[in-house]
């Protein structure tokens, strides 16, 4: 009866573990996130990828787009925005004034080869060129092209003129697209700041800070601890303006998943209040 008793215990709370609710990405979203805008991925290579056998829609840039917003609606520091492609009479940066960044992707090339070998081995090349812009500063932040190639062998795909995404997703054209979409999005969220607040105060110059390895955040880095300074002004549609200042440059010493702790290196201002919690901190885009 004691055995029975003990299995039943364990058994309510493995249940109760299992129904503990997680924080989910929106009760961790930043309540000031960066908003980065992505536009789709234009297909210019001579591969054409179909939705099904019957549509001659191109979708192989439409299948990079989802896959590029998959990745970035992963991170808490991010609102991530669908938006419509740019005309040829439209400027960028007032199109897309609300956004601080936009992304900007194009498939120069993409070579599908059927190897000769035994069986229906292929191999995939894909070159992916990004365009990251700073849409408040008005900037390219950077411009690469991703080289990705793949192999796969699989005895279903047909080496016909027409293929769907369905036949090529899990091949080595969609593994090579994976592998460029994926490079290049980690170097753009390496390439964008990070801004974060201080949660709690561990000691005089130790702090817990809400951004974490997950969030791109490294050990050794330096952030900054930035507060506003209202400044009057004699403009009737802005009276007061609110200007950033860096007061203390903080390091990260420790970090987990989703926090770290940081202490305080330097002092900028002598005279500004210690810091507290709630208190802005970035690792900027430019130094």
């Amino acid at each position: 009866m004691k055995f029975i008793y003990k299995v039943f215990i364990i058994v309510v709370i493995l249940l109760l573990k299992s129904h503990t609710p997680t924080p989910a990405l929106e009760e961790r979203l930043l309540d000031f996130p960066i908003k980065l805008g992505i536009t789709p991925i234009i297909n210019e290579s001579d591969v054409k990828i179909y939705p099904n056998k019957y549509e001659v829609r191109d979708v192989l840039g439409e299948e990079a787009t989802k896959m590029m917003l998959r990745y970035f609606r992963r991170f808490n520091r991010f609102k991530v925005y669908a938006l419509p492609s740019l005309k040829e009479d439209e400027d960028l940066y007032e199109k897309y004034e609300d956004m601080d960044f936009i992304l900007q992707g194009r498939i120069l090339s993409c070579i599908l080869r059927k190897g000769a070998t035994l069986g229906t081995n292929w191999k995939a090349l894909l070159e992916l060129e990004l365009k990251l812009f700073d849409i408040k500063e008005e900037r390219l932040v950077f411009e690469k092209v991703i080289l990705a190639t793949d192999n796969q062998f699989l005895p279903y795909l047909e080496d016909k003129e027409r293929k769907t995404w369905k036949e090529v997703e899990k091949g080595a054209l969609g593994g090579a697209l994976r592998k460029a979409i994926f490079k290049g999005a980690a170097l753009v969220a390496k390439s964008l700041p990070l801004r974060g607040r201080i949660i709690a105060i561990l000691d005089e110059k130790r702090f817990l800070i809400n951004l974490g390895e997950e969030d791109g955040l490294r050990k050794n880095d330096t952030l900054y601890l930035i507060r506003a300074q209202t400044v009057k002004t004699i403009d009737p549609e802005r009276p007061v303006v609110l200007i950033p200042q860096r007061i203390f440059d903080l390091q990260v010493k420790e970090l987990k998943p989703h926090e770290a702790i940081v202490e305080i290196v330097k002092v900028r201002d002598s005279e500004a209040e210690p810091p507290k919690e709630g208190d802005i901190v970035e690792r900027p885009l430019y130094p």
